[in-house]
């Protein structure tokens, strides 16, 4: 998904949402916003959670040297990712092509969900298949202090060890065990 936003820099059309819909059938939803935060193309154009663009919207750098921008954002309905990447016409800033997604849905592409965990860590979500699985001793590993240097490792967490491995995606760092 990552690499298919990348190569957005102008407002796609009616065939990229119908293509990225086919590709990636675990987001939520798509929408477009011009430079004034107001929704230009919205799909579906109901939804269940509300659109919450915060920080795409309250970014003050240029987008211009910006290829991706991401954050989770939580609400009584769970979580929801949102990508971003600018548009532009005429190598101006014109707005964002928008794509979210709940980031639990992705354990149902996952062959056992029981074994895998997916975590913000600075931002407490831990979504997982395991029903058994500690996640207050899980959040109380001190993320920061593994992920100053390095990018994988083992820990050991209630009993059960785990290999982790950390990635971005856009700017929010995402753990996977």
């Amino acid at each position: 998904l990552c690499e298919n936003l990348s190569t957005v820099d102008y407002h796609p059309d009616e065939n990229w949402f119908k293509l990225l819909f086919m590709r990636f059938p675990w987001i939520s939803g798509v929408l477009t916003v011009d430079d004034e935060a107001s929704i230009l193309v919205k799909l579906p154009e109901a939804e269940i959670k509300p659109f919450k663009p915060g920080p795409l919207i309250e970014y003050e750098g240029d987008w211009n040297e910006i290829n991706l921008k991401s954050f989770v954002s939580y609400s009584e309905f769970g979580p929801e990712m949102y990508l971003a990447t600018p548009f532009f016409k005429d190598a101006v800033f014109k707005g964002l092509v928008v794509v979210h997604f709940d980031p639990r849905i992705l354990l149902n592409f996952c062959p056992d969900p029981t074994k895998l965990i997916i975590m913000q860590p600075d931002g407490g979500g831990v979504w997982t298949g395991a029903e058994d699985l500690d996640k207050e001793a899980l959040l109380k590993i001190d993320w920061d202090e593994l992920l100053d240097n390095k990018v994988r490792g083992v820990v050991s967490v209630a009993g059960g060890r785990y290999v982790w491995l950390a990635r971005y995606v856009g700017d929010t760092q995402i753990v996977h065990l």
